[in-house]
């Protein structure tokens, strides 16, 4: 059986257009191979590597799409579609992983307290952070620390 192949090219007036006829193109079955040629001469695939960079060294600051789309030279629905595409999470949900992690660690490594512990990693609200902590590990974050101290020898 021969596969039969074919490519489709698609201009609009505007990246968000663009966008859309390609979720559309997508959401029928065809396989995007070039996403828009100025998304290959300007982005290439580290639009996601840069704003991950940018979320990584701000994590202690209220973060926004706008104020991340900024900083990498992009606009929020370009943004979320391409790091989607690269990392298979939202910002969002990659930046409260992030978080999350960066949490674990310090609640592991450090003496800090657990307030300042959420502070550390964007979270100003302590009962929301460690809902959110619990949610994601299945543990309080002070729970996490005691049963860490138990096994350090």
């Amino acid at each position: 059986m021969e596969t039969l192949t074919s490519e489709i090219v698609v201009f609009a007036q505007s990246e968000q257009q663009h966008l859309a006829c390609l979720r559309l193109l997508k959401s029928h079955g065809y396989s995007i191979k070039h996403q828009s040629l100025l998304s290959d001469l300007n982005h290439d695939s580290s639009l996601a590597a840069k704003a991950g960079q940018f979320i990584k060294s701000h994590l202690d600051q209220k973060l926004s799409l706008d104020s991340i789309s900024r900083a990498v030279g992009s606009n929020r629905s370009s943004l979320s579609y391409l790091f989607k595409e690269e990392t298979g999470s939202c910002v969002f949900e990659w930046i409260r992983k992030i978080r999350m992690e960066k949490a674990c660690e310090l609640i592991i490594s450090t003496r800090l307290s657990l307030l300042n512990i959420s502070l550390e990693v964007g979270y100003e609200n302590y009962a929301n952070f460690s809902s959110c902590y619990k949610k994601h590990f299945g543990v309080s974050p002070s729970q996490h620390r005691k049963n860490s101290r138990r096994n350090i020898p």
